[in-house]
């Protein structure tokens, strides 16, 4: 058992391993403040995050790079500032890689920021932590994007000059600046050839545009008064051989003898059209960017406004329902009222949502079958009513026949289109009259709306279409609207394959043309091998002052077996102008305005007492009949019309089979 350690040295080897283990603790502990004070103080933003990638640590640096504290960042994992898809894509790139390197945007505390991100994972104590080194690059990023920018523009001047945009000259200090010197590639950019500006008879002040001669001799004679050594032009106009205009830079030395005297100018001249126009279509960018930005804001107030309207009428008078003791004519009153609003209401909604519709192409045209005769009756039948209401009289003026009028259209376009225009056109139209109608030009079909208004300032009419845009741009104008409906049209018109224009005046009257394809359904056959049965047209004058009582003449005519050219007269005056050689017919109403019917039939028969002339009137008494057979009308028929009457009297009178 000589092995065996005494008592004394088992005490000694513990003591040794004690000592060594404090050494240990101490070496550790050393280490860790170490570590500690660098994590602390770093340069760089350091976090440690656990196996979940939560965060669980950060330094100073991380703190004030990002702006959150320790306490924010609890349970947090970088996706906080990097973004779901970022952070998924650097956990991706670990699990696969034992270290991650790469920039990013990081949204912090104090806006985004270009990250240089470094990250890698340690194993401690058996648990898997993140490490993240951040430094922020933004100022690099700032820098590098600069430099980007100065090459880019040292890259256009190094094409300016490879492209022949720059030429050298020397010309002496005397009249009319003769030229000694001038580089080869000045055809290039003026025209001419060297030989030519160098000759006597060159001035080169006289190919300096007109309007900017003055400045520049000003400024050679002042900058050589001042005894400078060099100076350069504001940008000035050339003109070239060819007569074309371009601007110039140029920059001149002056060369001078021993006494100071001026002997001659060098220098080089650059050409900067491209660079004007450039700047010139910024210019007017930015004000059309402001002119559409202007036209917003007054349509968002304007809307406001317009919404509040309705609005104050619905609920004012919704809650005035409430009261006890209204009579049934007060409750009628304010229903109405409420009703009306609600229209005002849908229709400027209505009227958003299309054009942001029309704007994202979301609305196609959907053609089916109209008619177009009784389309533009229905709208007339509505608007009617509403310029009566204005005290504006509106017209109708068809030109096909039923048959012919049957064409493929997207109706409900075709609907609004033409009511917008017309609404507008009731609206600014105080004074005078409305008419619409159409003809059929080649292949197309040209739609009128043409009124008495107050038209459109020339200087004005370029932004009629424009989204938000009125004549008159303020909540205090006049007349209401939200600026929308035109542009509506105009959009429509171009869903149909067609387009809007119009001529005006301002103060006397505005007409818009829609112009769209005429797509027929009944399409004429032709068949060389039968002859067509050619009838006689009869072309007949109505005069009749009310356009609802016209309408209804107007149907019964073209429904007749035979074909008649229908031509309307609102007055007796206009009666005794529109009758001629080729009237066969006049359906004359008697109680019409400037004129009545028995003086204009009187006059009608001086020219042509032959000419047969059908009196209507409201009055059936046999004083009425005799009295319009008296003024020279050879027949009579009362109101309202009886179809089949009007026509025998017609056939009868015509000698119609």
């Amino acid at each position: 058992m000589g092995n065996k350690l005494s008592y004394e040295q088992l005490e000694q080897k513990v003591k040794q391993l004690e000592l060594r283990l404090l050494d240990q603790e101490r070496n550790a502990k050393d280490k860790y403040i170490l570590y500690k004070k660098i994590f602390d103080n770093s340069l760089d933003a350091i976090a440690i995050l656990d196996e979940q990638a939560c965060y669980i640590e950060q330094n100073d640096a991380h703190e004030k790079l990002i702006g959150y504290s320790s306490k924010e960042l609890e349970n947090k994992t970088p996706a906080i500032h990097f973004g779901q898809d970022v952070f998924a894509h650097i956990a991706s790139e670990l699990a696969n890689n034992s270290v991650y390197r790469a920039e990013h945007v990081s949204n912090t505390k104090f806006g985004k920021k270009h990250i240089e991100l470094s990250a890698f994972s340690v194993m401690i104590n058996n648990q898997i932590k993140y490490v993240g080194v951040k430094r922020d690059v933004t100022e690099r990023k700032i820098i590098e994007t600069r430099i980007k920018k100065v090459n880019k523009v040292l890259l256009e001047e190094k094409k300016i000059f490879t492209q022949g945009k720059v030429m050298i000259f020397n010309w002496q200090n005397k009249k009319n600046w003769p030229i000694t010197y001038v580089s080869s590639n000045v055809k290039n950019i003026l025209g001419y050839e060297v030989e030519e500006m160098r000759s006597e008879k060159f001035i080169y002040s006289e190919i300096i545009h007109p309007e900017d001669v003055s400045r520049v001799e000003n400024e050679v004679y002042e900058n050589t008064a001042n005894i400078r050594n060099a100076f350069s032009h504001k940008p000035y106009r050339l003109i070239t051989k060819k007569g074309k205009t371009i601007w110039v830079l140029d920059y001149t030395i002056l060369i001078k003898d021993e006494d100071n005297e001026i002997i001659n100018y060098h220098g080089y001249l650059i050409d900067i059209s491209d660079r004007i126009e450039a700047e010139n279509e910024l210019v007017s960018a930015k004000t059309t960017a402001e002119q559409s930005n202007q036209l917003k804001t007054e349509f968002l107030q304007n809307m406001s406004h317009e919404i509040r309207t309705p609005m104050n009428g619905i609920i004012g008078f919704a809650r005035l329902l409430n009261e006890e003791e209204l009579s049934p004519e007060k409750i009628k009153n304010y229903t109405n009222i409420i009703a009306n609003s609600s229209e005002q209401l849908l229709k400027i909604i209505t009227d958003i949502l299309e054009i942001s519709k029309l704007e994202t192409k979301q609305i196609k045209a959907e053609k089916n079958t109209v008619n177009l005769n009784d389309l533009l009756t229905s709208l007339f039948i509505v608007y009617d009513i509403k310029a009566k209401e204005n005290k504006t009289p509106l017209y109708l003026r068809k030109t096909l026949s039923d048959s012919q009028s049957l064409i493929y259209i997207d109706e409900v376009k075709l609907h609004k289109i033409i009511s917008n225009i017309l609404e507008n056109s009731i609206k600014f139209t105080p004074n005078g009259f409305i008419e619409f109608g159409y003809k059929l030009n080649d292949n197309n079909l040209i739609i009128h709306i043409a009124d008495t208004g107050i038209g459109i300032d020339k200087r004005k009419q370029n932004k009629v279409f424009e989204r938000f845009s009125q004549e008159e741009n303020t909540l205090s104008k006049k007349y209401g609207g939200l600026g929308l409906g035109l542009s509506i049209a105009k959009e429509n018109a171009k869903l149909l394959g067609g387009n809007i224009t119009f001529e005006s005046e301002k103060g006397e009257g505005t007409t818009f043309f829609i112009t769209i394809p005429y797509s027929p359904v009944l399409k004429e056959e032709k068949n060389e091998n039968v002859e067509s049965k050619i009838l006689k047209e009869y072309n007949v004058l109505v005069v009749e002052d009310e356009e609802v009582n016209f309408l209804f003449i107007e149907t019964l005519l073209r429904a007749f077996d035979f074909k008649l050219n229908i031509t309307h007269a609102k007055n007796g005056i206009e009666a005794i102008n529109l009758c001629n050689d080729d009237t066969d017919l006049v359906l004359m109403d008697i109680k019409i305005p400037l004129l009545n019917g028995y003086e204009a039939t009187k006059k009608i028969k001086e020219i042509r007492p032959d000419l047969p002339i059908i009196a209507q009137t409201a009055y059936s008494t046999q004083n009425d009949k005799d009295a319009a057979i008296g003024a020279g009308c050879d027949d009579y028929i009362s109101k309202p019309i009886n179809r089949v009457e009007l026509s025998n009297k017609i056939k009868m009178l015509l000698k119609i089979k």
